[in-house]
């Protein structure tokens, strides 16, 4: 996400959908480059998560640009039943 700054990054999870918004301004420069890769400007993506994403422990980390999202999956459940006999 460049020139997005960490407070400029918003992520929602509702209804299943884990939504990442990164707004930025543009620098303000007296001279215009003859070529951009990139347009500066805002940031907006969405996505379905599973129920096999532990939605307590999602993570988010950002370094240099660079936003890292943490989903880890839940722990399966496992349960021993024990059988009586009569």
């Amino acid at each position: 996400m460049p020139g997005v700054k960490p407070e400029g990054v918003e992520i929602n999870l509702e209804d299943d959908v884990l939504t990442v918004r990164g707004a930025c301004a543009p620098e303000h420069r007296r001279e215009r480059p003859a070529y951009w890769e990139y347009e500066v400007g805002n940031y907006e993506r969405s996505f379905s998560v599973s129920g096999q994403i532990d939605r307590d422990r999602i993570a988010a980390r950002m370094t240099n640009g660079v936003l890292t999202l943490t989903l880890p999956k839940t722990r399966p459940s496992q349960k021993r039943i024990a059988v009586k006999s009569e």
